[in-house]
């Protein structure tokens, strides 16, 4: 079963009846209202999956800032993804039964206004526990939102977590062996 939640986690449990509440900031923006990503989370034995959306603006501006340039093209993959896949491991931080994983960019693309990436994390054997914060864009937007929707598969757990700058994570969950 899905536990331990830290004060960072908005839980939205479906058949966990836990729920814990962080306020949210909404402030306008230039290009849009609202900062926020938005990933699902997907847990299959030893793999962890994530795909994870962000507005193209926000993620060029961040990818350019991390790699101490002007601006970054999102559409040249290579450049991009292997950016991304830096930027990521600073900001999209996960651990399987308290040992780090490092994500590689298996995919990324184009949708709508966002820009997806999917990262593909491998445990040396299925996690009884992972730790999860998503920090990305934290440096550039103090009201930025991070919504992970995460599912064990084995178990059918389901349970999403909201990050902020002010609680940044990680948040712990626990699942049977």
């Amino acid at each position: 079963m899905i536990g331990t939640w830290p004060a960072v986690a908005l839980v939205v449990a479906t058949g966990f009846g836990a729920f814990g509440v962080t306020s949210a900031r909404l402030a306008p923006a230039a290009g849009h209202e609202v900062h926020v990503s938005y990933g699902r989370v997907a847990i299959e034995g030893s793999t962890i999956t994530i795909r994870l959306r962000m507005f193209q603006d926000d993620l060029s501006r961040a990818l350019a800032r991390y790699a101490r340039r002007d601006t970054v093209d999102l559409t040249v993959r290579r450049e991009s993804d292997s950016l991304a896949t830096g930027y990521l491991a600073k900001s999209l931080l996960v651990t399987a039964d308290g040992k780090p994983l490092t994500g590689l960019v298996a995919s990324s693309g184009p949708e709508n206004d966002m820009w997806w990436y999917l990262i593909q994390f491998r445990a040396d054997r299925p996690p009884a526990r992972i730790g999860i914060a998503s920090r990305v864009l934290f440096e550039l937007f103090g009201d930025q939102q991070n919504l992970l929707k995460v599912l064990h598969t084995a178990s059918g757990d389901e349970t999403s977590l909201y990050f902020v700058p002010g609680e940044p994570g990680p948040a712990t969950l626990t699942f049977p062996r």
